[in-house]
């Protein structure tokens, strides 16, 4: 099987889940008579451990292999998926949320970095359009299906589905992503990985770009988790309309992205 279907059906799970609860909250709040306010934490459970968990599962990758790391964040991914689909109480569906979202956030960013190491220059730029592509898809469907199925059968069955997606993306890795033939593999080292983001840092657009991802994910984080929430208090509709609110919102970026790929 192709290298980048591999991958990008690894991207599709796991971007799946990045928005995954953004309509649900207010049903998530009702089930465990909880503030909406608390249960769009949820949203926040999962984006800082995604970001945070990037700089340590890279270098991570490099040490035992990224096709080995992408394998085992997949099997973290599936059993905190289930594990929040069957939290009886608030606290235990953050903490589900948080390690799916440090799983998260070495599956993308590694798949990256595997297009680098095993295509050719001259195919890398669409193939990475093509992957980022993927993702946008899987957050559109995201959204709108968790709104949809959310409205009729309740929001867990949100946090079952994705679920059994990763394991068919762990199978598919397992089957056709094998380790690299000859890869040179680096030692964990504290010095290198501060050398590496030191020089990555130092370029003369690094800060502005860090900082206006940071205001975009910061306005975004915390906007989309209240929309369904704002819809049932106006009495302008719910789940479902949040869902295909959501949906909309990413329909731009995606055909943005397929003009380009």
């Amino acid at each position: 099987m192709h290298l980048l279907l591999v991958l990008s059906i690894a991207a599709f799970v796991s971007a799946f889940t990045i928005r995954l609860v953004d309509p649900l909250v207010p049903a998530i709040a009702r089930e465990f008579a909880i503030p909406v306010e608390t249960a769009a934490m949820l949203a926040t459970a999962y984006t800082f451990p995604y970001a945070l968990s990037q700089p340590i599962l890279g270098p991570i990758g490099d040490a035992v292999g990224k096709a080995k790391v992408i394998k085992v964040c997949l099997v973290v991914m599936v059993g905190a998926l289930l594990a929040g689909a069957v939290a009886t109480r608030f606290d235990l569906l953050f903490a589900a949320r948080m390690l799916a979202g440090a799983a998260g956030g070495g599956i993308i960013p590694i798949a990256f970095a595997l297009i680098g190491d095993r295509i050719p220059v001259a195919d890398r730029q669409v193939a990475l359009s093509r992957l980022v592509m993927a993702s946008q898809i899987a957050i559109l469907f995201g959204s709108g299906a968790g709104g949809l199925i959310a409205a009729a059968y309740g929001w867990r069955p949100m946090f079952v589905a994705p679920a059994v997606m990763s394991l068919v993306a762990l199978l598919v890795t397992v089957i056709w992503l094998p380790p690299r033939p000859g890869a040179v593999r680096h030692p964990i080292s504290i010095a290198r990985m501060k050398s590496g983001y030191a020089e990555a840092l130092s370029g003369p657009l690094a800060t502005i770009c860090l900082v206006g991802v940071f205001i975009e994910g910061v306005a975004m984080s915390g906007l989309t988790p209240f929309i369904a929430a704002r819809l049932e208090a106006r009495g302008m509709g719910g789940l479902r309309e949040a869902g295909f609110i959501l949906a909309t919102m990413r329909c731009a970026s995606a055909g943005f992205l397929l003009r380009s790929a």
